[in-house]
């Protein structure tokens, strides 16, 4: 069997400008305020994903850059959007692991524009990763090229230390997902001990409602807001850089509007879960 050749293929299309609005998933849970702006923020992601397909690489490393940034924005559209859905049907809890998910596209997505070489990197790891897949599938079949066994694959590249010091410069500049965020984000979709000593606690005080203590985060009510502003905020940098990276044609009074709509929300943050009770 031959390997597959090093080319996703995501650009060099002829694909128009694309536009169009995100249907609101129902339910009430959650701000309304910034769930309407998380909505927005995905519509113009999934545009400029489908936008960027026209571009064309004029180097190696900028095909790279150019097949990372749009695949990962691509897949973090959908995470925005899941988490967005979930969130609004008060699944607070099986949510996060889409936050988690959202923020660390979003950081492949910068270091991706900020480090060619990185990308590059990166973007060479498929067809290793594609031979070991059908090789777990169907061990008997033999390639035509020799592999190289000791070749990282995607995950295993991005924790060596060349890659983490980048990811964590870009978590520290950015503000993106970090460490405490990644760990405890995932521990209700992994069925750590953790989360089953949390809800385990929380349905020993429940009240009427059994439901909200296994799906909510707490503090109730409070902790929705907090990380829905946290998902705009990825959402967001993913948006900045797919434009940044492509130039599709948005608006620029567009994109001032979410901004200064970010920064609104920013500002009316809730801060009792940062002084224990009472607001600050």
């Amino acid at each position: 069997m031959k390997r597959p050749p090093c080319d996703w293929g995501s650009t060099g299309g002829e694909t128009p400008d694309l536009a169009g609005g995100l249907t609101m998933p129902q339910g009430t849970n959650g701000n309304i305020v910034s769930r309407k702006l998380l909505s927005r923020i995905l519509a113009l992601l999934y545009s400029c994903v489908g936008s960027a397909q026209r571009a064309k690489a004029e180097s190696e490393e900028q095909h790279a850059v150019y097949q990372m940034v749009i695949a990962n924005a691509a897949l973090a559209a959908g995470e925005g959007d899941a988490f967005l859905t979930l969130m609004s049907a008060g699944l607070e809890g099986p949510a996060c692991i889409h936050l988690r998910a959202l923020g660390e596209l979003a950081t492949r997505i910068v270091v991706s524009f900020r480090r060619h070489d990185l990308a590059l990197k990166l973007y060479k790891t498929w067809p290793a990763a594609w031979e070991r897949l059908v090789k777990m599938q169907r061990p008997e079949i033999e390639f035509d090229e020799a592999s190289d066994k000791s070749a990282k694959d995607m995950r295993q590249l991005e924790r060596t230390p060349e890659f983490q010091e980048a990811r964590d410069a870009v978590a520290d500049e950015v503000h993106l997902i970090n460490d405490v965020e990644s760990t405890m984000w995932s521990k209700r979709s992994h069925g750590d001990i953790y989360a089953l000593v949390q809800v385990s606690v929380n349905l020993a005080r429940r009240g009427s409602d059994v439901r909200a203590p296994i799906v909510a985060e707490v503090p109730y009510g409070i902790m929705v807001d907090v990380l829905l502003v946290r998902a705009i905020g990825f959402a967001l940098v993913a948006l900045n850089y797919i434009i940044a990276t492509f130039r599709p044609n948005v608006p620029k009074e567009l994109l001032d509007q979410i901004v200064e709509d970010y920064g609104k929300l920013q500002a009316a943050m809730p801060r009792v879960h940062l002084t224990g009770g009472s607001e600050a």
